[in-house]
This record gives C-alpha cells, sequence and structure tokens, in this order.
C-alpha cells in the first residue's frame, strides 16, 4: 500500500498534466474563435476565406479533448464557433448543411453552432432585402425554417446540452425575419 504522501504526489502529478492540457485548450480555443469571426465577416462582406485554419483548429480541439477529456467543457464554445462557421459556409458555398460526423465535430459543438448559424443567416437575409435581392432572402429564409424546425425538434435537458436558450433565441429571429420578410414583399408587391 502506498503512502499517502506517494499517493498525493501522484495526484498533485496528475492534476498538473489536467492544467497543461487545459491551458492548451484554452490557447487553442481562443485562437479557433479568432479565425472563426474572421471567416464569419468574410461571408456577410463578400471576401474571399479560407476554411483550412478552422477545420485544423477543431481537429486539434477535438484532438485534445479526446486524449483528456476532463478539460473538454473548455472546447465546447470554440467548437461550436467552429461548426456555425463551417456550416455558414457550407450553406453559402453548396446550399447544404453539413453533418456533425462530415465535420469530424462532436455533436453537442455541432447542434450549439447549427443553432447560432440561424442568426448569421438572418444578417444574410436582412442584407439582400436592403439590395433588393428578394428572391434569394426568400431562399435564405426557407433553410432558417427548416434548420429552426429541426432545432426545435431537441429535446435535450440542458444538464446534457444548453440548447433551449438557443431555442428561444431561435424562435425570436425566425418571427422577426418572418415579418421583416414579409413587410419587403408586400412593400415590392405595392410598387408594381
Amino acid at each position: 500500500m502506498d503512502s499517502i504522501a506517494a499517493t498525493a504526489e501522484r495526484a498533485s502529478k496528475r492534476m498538473a498534466e489536467i492544467e497543461l492540457a487545459r491551458n492548451a485548450v484554452v490557447a487553442e480555443s481562443r485562437a479557433a474563435i479568432r479565425e472563426t469571426k474572421r471567416v464569419i465577416h468574410a461571408v456577410h462582406v463578400g471576401e474571399d476565406r479560407d476554411l483550412r485554419a478552422i477545420r485544423e483548429g477543431a481537429e486539434r480541439l477535438v484532438s485534445l479533448t479526446e486524449s483528456e477529456p476532463s478539460v473538454s467543457y473548455s472546447a465546447v464554445d470554440a467548437l461550436a464557433e467552429c461548426a456555425e462557421a463551417l456550416i455558414l459556409c457550407s450553406i453559402t458555398d453548396e446550399g447544404s448543411v453539413p453533418s456533425f460526423e462530415s465535420l469530424r465535430m462532436p455533436a453537442g459543438a455541432w447542434i450549439l453552432g447549427f443553432a447560432d448559424c440561424i442568426g448569421e443567416l438572418r444578417r444574410m437575409l436582412l442584407n439582400d432585402l436592403a439590395t433588393g435581392n428578394t428572391s434569394h432572402a426568400e431562399a435564405l429564409f426557407k433553410t432558417m425554417e427548416e434548420m429552426f424546425h429541426a432545432l426545435m425538434m431537441l429535446d435535450v435537458p440542458d444538464s446534457v446540452l444548453p440548447i433551449r436558450r438557443k431555442q428561444d433565441i431561435a424562435r425570436g429571429i425566425m418571427e422577426r425575419t418572418h415579418s421583416d420578410l414579409t413587410s419587403a414583399l408586400v412593400l415590392r408587391k405595392s410598387r408594381t
């Protein structure tokens, strides 16, 4: 049987390992979030974007959390941001929503990013309405509706994934967006 001091020393070393892993996850998370902000901004202003850094950052985060699961909570927000950017780019470039498996992303992070993507699509839709591109705005709204309905079908306890608040936010976004789109279409029709 080990002495109390030896057991405490091993426990202390284990905590130091976890702290190092957590610090690596936090640093990688910050870098990933910076990159996702850059890419999402590029989508909205029509600039070219390179998704390689987001994909590589997400892979590193997943790898870090797989090797030390106790620090996975530190990576969830960054992975959700990565998922949001990758989903948004896929919708704008390919017209489809990639699965969490194809993105090699944890399901929970994908769901959180998927939920937040609805707000980014609203921004795009409002830009379309401002420039008079109502047909593209309508197409975006259909995508938003499909995403919203899928999101609202999720019934996950907040202790597993804090999604209820995002569902409530998405509901408000959809109601405002429907109103904005309807007003723009009525206005366009009255002008013809």
